[in-house]
């Protein structure tokens, strides 16, 4: 039986979508209110539920709560639109938001697609004081925006004395900065191939590593980019399983970057999927206000174990940075 607790501080709406829930969700209990040992003022604070619920339905007064296990999925109702598609900097750990006067059936399908992803291997949520296991990168801005991130991203690894793996899902064009030459043996195409003859790639992977000269590891990236387009999801999703469990024999710290960029949306999520964070790099200026509203696919398919984490960049040039070259974030 799958446990779902509604916290609303208007009753009857929380009573009538409990009701509806558990009407139209299968094998599903629905509860009603905080547990006894919750503080009633709840705004902004972090509360403590029964580790055997599997979802929580967050609305009026309960907009800035968050459970104290994260493995615990949360939707939150908030009361307009337009916040329901935000992805405030502040708040982007949340795994989505949905108007609470929307259609009870849209909460009970993502819901339901909560429950099925929750049931999936996932992986586990990371420690406090440790890095995340695996990091999706998705990108809309410049490659330098991207490549600047990316480089802050894995100074803070290394200076937390974990060891960096960089795995490129992106055409050989955008590359050029790239601390290691693209070409040569063991690319991200050998590991596809593997991995879609129903390799686990697990015994591959080491080899496919390359030092650069910062210690970033580095996977080649694929020989063409329509290996990748052409590749199932389960491909590239065996390919990040096995750069993740390789990352896991690692010091504490390790994270694996996995940079994805003009990939179809199945693949794409099938690599987070098995991430612990999903960073979306905006760049600030046109199209940024929209973001949500484009990245809110792909949010749709992301399992409770990824966390979506939104920043809006600004492009070098406007910060006024001397070196008006590009960055070379993963090699100093």
């Amino acid at each position: 039986m799958r446990r779902i607790r509604i916290l609303d501080m208007e009753t009857a709406y929380a009573t009538a979508l409990a009701e509806y829930l558990s009407r139209h969700l299968d094998d599903c209990e629905t509860v009603v209110g905080p547990a006894a040992t919750q503080d009633k003022t709840i705004e902004g604070s972090q509360g403590v539920l029964d580790p055997k619920y599997d979802a929580v339905v967050a609305g009026e007064g309960y907009f800035s709560w968050k459970p104290d296990d994260d493995r615990i999925p949360v939707l939150y109702l908030f009361p307009h639109p337009m916040d329901a598609v935000s992805l405030d900097a502040s708040d982007t750990d949340n795994p989505a938001k949905l108007p609470r006067l929307g259609d009870a059936h849209g909460i009970a399908s993502t819901l339901e697609r909560y429950l099925e992803s929750s049931a999936d291997p996932v992986v586990a949520s990371t420690l406090p004081g440790r890095a995340p296991g695996a990091v999706g990168v998705i990108s809309e801005g410049c490659d330098r925006v991207r490549w600047t991130f990316l480089a802050r991203l894995a100074e803070q690894a290394q200076e937390r004395g974990g060891r960096v793996v960089y795995l490129p899902c992106l055409p050989r064009s955008r590359t050029a900065f790239l601390p290691l030459s693209a070409r040569g043996s063991d690319t991200l195409t050998q590991l596809l191939l593997l991995a879609g003859a129903g390799d686990s790639c697990d015994s591959s992977i080491g080899s496919s590593l390359h030092p650069s000269r910062t210690g970033v590891l580095c996977v080649r990236p694929a020989e063409n980019h329509e290996h990748l387009l052409e590749c199932g999801p389960d491909a590239l999703r065996t390919v990040v399983s096995a750069l993740v469990r390789w990352v896991g024999g690692q010091p504490d710290g390790s994270i694996a970057i996995v940079d994805l960029a003009e990939l179809p949306e199945s693949t794409a999520a099938a690599a987070l999927s098995v991430c612990t964070e999903c960073h979306l790099l905006i760049e600030e200026g046109i199209g940024a206000r929209d973001a949500p509203s484009r990245f809110a696919p792909l949010l749709s398919r992301l399992p409770p174990g990824c966390r979506p984490r939104r920043s809006v960049l600004q492009p070098p040039c406007r910060r006024g940075s001397p070196d008006s070259g590009p960055a070379t974030p993963l090699a100093k």
